[in-house]
C-alpha cells in the first residue's frame, strides 16, 4: 500500500469536498481561496482519496486547522498524523 500527501489543488478538489464541513466545501473547491489564506492537503492511499486537512494561514507564521477528515476505514493507520505533518511545513 502506498500512502502520498501532498497540497491538493485544481480539479482534482472535486473528489475531496465531501471529506470536510458543508461550511468549508467551497474553500477546497475554490482555487482563489487556496492560493490566498486557506490551503488543502490531500492524502490518498493507492490513488484512493482517504483522507484531507484543511488550515487557513492567519498571519505569516500561523495557520489554524479548520478541519480534519480520514475515511473510517484508515482511521488509526497513521494518515492524521502526516496531514498535520504536511500542514506544519507548508506553513
Amino acid at each position: 500500500m502506498s500512502l502520498e500527501i501532498y497540497p491538493l489543488q485544481g480539479e482534482e478538489a472535486l473528489e475531496f469536498s465531501g471529506f470536510t464541513y458543508d461550511r468549508y466545501r467551497h474553500l477546497v473547491k475554490n482555487e482563489e481561496a487556496n492560493r490566498h489564506a486557506f490551503y488543502s492537503i490531500a492524502a490518498r492511499l493507492d490513488h484512493e482519496p482517504v483522507g484531507l486537512a484543511l488550515c487557513e494561514q492567519v498571519s505569516p507564521d500561523i495557520a489554524e486547522l479548520r478541519s480534519l477528515f480520514v475515511l473510517p476505514s484508515h482511521r488509526r493507520q497513521g494518515v492524521a498524523g502526516e496531514l498535520l505533518r504536511l500542514s506544519l511545513i507548508h506553513i
